[in-house]
């Protein structure tokens, strides 16, 4: 596998320049006040960001970029030209997380969404040299992180029901097939997979399993099929150590102290 970065190479700015520009093109964010409180108020999850994909793709046509929509989904790619060079791809991501809002904040989130469905393109859309993502994590609030490696995954989660058999006590206990003991052995062999059958080099996440046993019995003699929830995450994101570092570097110079690096957790 190639590094991203063999044909990169990148000159850090003289700090004082850099300040100099970012403050001379500082917007005045008093303007996305009310953008902000509306997305906020009416947030969408993934693949379901219909109206948020709206919304920004008419902001990013008011600022005078080109603008491709339904991109993989509800994903939406401003193109902005000045010049020769390299394609720099700006990273966010629409949707929010399905948790109920419990603020007091008249901007809460109250929006109960539909399904909806979408289509895809991608050929309208070149190919970055290199990607600079952004992302919440745990660290001091005011504060940028970084780090080269691994660093973030996405996450998926499925819901487990396991199929009972008859297991009446006293009658042929040797054909039930028991449920509650099949999960476990199943939650205990998720277990063991990550400490005795991942490689040294190969990084993995223990999962976490919400266990819902339900020892009870119908009317028939068949218990209730016990169900647990698993959390599945994909391959890590691994940062190029060689774009990695000018970018903490600068960093450094223009947040000083209020710069950290990021912990690699696993969970």
């Amino acid at each position: 596998m190639h590094s991203i970065s063999e044909n990169l190479t990148f000159d850090v700015p003289d700090p004082a320049l850099l300040r100099s520009i970012v403050e001379s093109h500082r917007p005045n964010l008093d303007q996305y006040a009310d953008f902000y409180r509306d997305v906020h108020r009416n947030p969408e999850i993934s693949a379901m960001e219909a109206e948020t994909a709206k919304k920004v793709a008419a902001h990013l046509e008011r600022l005078g970029y080109t603008v491709y929509a339904d991109i993989g989904g509800y994903g939406v790619v401003g193109m902005f030209s000045n010049g020769p060079g390299k394609t720099v791809l700006m990273q966010a991501e629409l949707e929010a997380l399905p948790i109920l809002e419990q603020t007091s904040m008249a901007y809460r989130s109250v929006h109960r969404m539909p399904w909806w469905t979408t289509a895809s393109t991608y050929d309208c859309v070149p190919v970055p040299d290199l990607m600079l993502g952004q992302h919440v994590v745990p660290s001091c609030a005011g504060t940028v992180s970084i780090r080269s490696g691994p660093v973030l995954v996405a996450a998926d989660s499925m819901r487990i029901r396991v199929i009972g058999g008859p297991c009446e006590g006293s009658i042929n206990p040797q054909v039930c097939v028991d449920p509650i003991q099949l999960s476990v052995s199943i939650i205990s062999r998720f277990q063991e997979a990550v400490t005795k059958d991942i490689g040294p080099d190969e990084d993995a996440t223990l999962v976490k399993l919400d266990k819902r046993f339900v020892d009870q019995c119908q009317a028939a003699g068949v218990p209730r099929d016990p169900e647990f929830n698993l959390s599945v995450r994909a391959p890590l994101t691994n940062n190029d150590g060689a774009i990695a570092a000018p970018v903490c570097q600068l960093f450094r110079d223009y947040f000083a102290d209020r710069t950290s690096h990021m912990a690699f957790t696993r969970a």
